[in-house]
């Protein structure tokens, strides 16, 4: 079990570190824009696999993604990369990595 449950990402956000198979972490990305009809994290896995993890609109103008089992389940670095929908537009967030280690 790990102590931290939320990582909020943000324009001056670098890196972010958490552990192996980490349940329940608040992946919250600062997308600056409300009014969202739909959103999603794409990601990028340490060996190259690929995906989407769908995200809720959360406080205006952040979306959030609550990791469930197998999500985090390699050490290693992660890029994510938030996406985001609204009545008119199609928008790419900033890409971010996230650091994850094994525990002891």
């Amino acid at each position: 079990m790990t102590i931290q449950t939320t990582i909020i990402f943000n324009q001056q956000t670098k890196m972010n570190r958490t552990y192996k198979n980490n349940v329940g972490l608040e992946l919250v990305f600062d997308v600056g824009i409300k009014d969202i009809t739909s959103s999603k994290i794409f990601y990028q896995k340490p060996d190259g696999t690929t995906g989407e993890w769908i995200s809720e609109q959360y406080d205006t103008n952040k979306i959030k993604y609550v990791t469930i089992l197998n999500d985090l389940d390699q050490n290693g670095f992660y890029i994510l990369e938030p996406y985001i929908e609204t009545d008119t537009q199609k928008l790419y967030g900033k890409q971010y990595l996230l650091n994850v280690k094994d525990t002891i």
